[in-house]
């Protein structure tokens, strides 16, 4: 019995390292020194006006993967990823012609308002709109694109009278991991193979483990009388 245990925890740490690989979304941005980062920098929340605790299920709440203020809480850079049943149906929003793109972008960004951009070979929308709350004026900025069926969405707020020059140095240092930096028509080839692959080998090793149960079972009656005998 006990090589079967330990096939069975050889599977279990298989699991346990292949499939949050597989879910976490990977991407790099460069903020620059003047942000502070969530979850790498203190201070954030302190920034916001908030507690850690309330931040972090704002966060949570929003599907918000990345969050960077500045000292005053002029500028903030974040990103949230999620995916939805209309992400799922578009795929890639790369592999879209312009045309098809204008004719999505009230159900991507809620109206018609917005320019189509590219990053490469990654097409995104960007859209701007001047806004106000208790907090003053301020311009919202947000390039969205569904890569892979998730929608992602990198949103810049800037209060009024600030400069706005950091916008396009943030974005044009925004990547996806190399795996996803594929034309959006040929997606990765590993995320298309990793998963048959892995059916194939917990298969395999289910099989084994069944094997190794059934022949131990098997072998001790056997066992036993030869015990007693003895």
């Amino acid at each position: 019995m006990k090589k079967a245990g330990i096939a069975v925890a050889i599977l279990l740490l298989c699991l346990a390292f292949a499939f949050p690989c597989m879910a976490e979304a990977s991407f790099a941005i460069e903020q620059g020194k003047e942000f502070a980062v969530y979850g790498k920098n203190d201070g954030v929340a302190q920034r916001l006006g908030m507690t850690e605790e309330d931040l972090k299920e704002y966060l949570e709440e929003n599907d918000i993967v990345y969050l960077a203020v500045d000292e005053k809480n002029e500028r903030q850079i974040r990103l949230s990823i999620s995916e939805t049943g209309f992400s799922q149906s578009v795929g890639h929003l790369s592999g879209l012609s312009d045309e098809k793109i204008r004719a999505l972008m009230p159900d991507l960004i809620g109206e018609e308002r917005g320019e189509i951009v590219k990053k490469g070979d990654r097409k995104f929308i960007r859209q701007e709109v001047r806004l106000s709350d208790s907090g003053g004026e301020y311009l919202l900025t947000r390039y969205i694109t569904v890569e892979a069926k998730q929608y992602y969405v990198l949103t810049f707020y800037t209060q009024a009278g600030i400069k706005t020059d950091y916008l396009e140095t943030v974005f044009s240092s925004f990547s996806f991991s190399d795996s996803s930096e594929q034309k959006a028509e040929n997606p990765s080839r590993i995320m298309q193979i990793l998963p048959p692959v892995l059916i194939v080998i917990f298969s395999l090793g289910a099989g084994g483990i069944l094997f190794l149960l059934i022949r131990d079972i098997k072998k001790t009656p056997a066992e036993e009388e030869e015990k007693k005998t003895d």
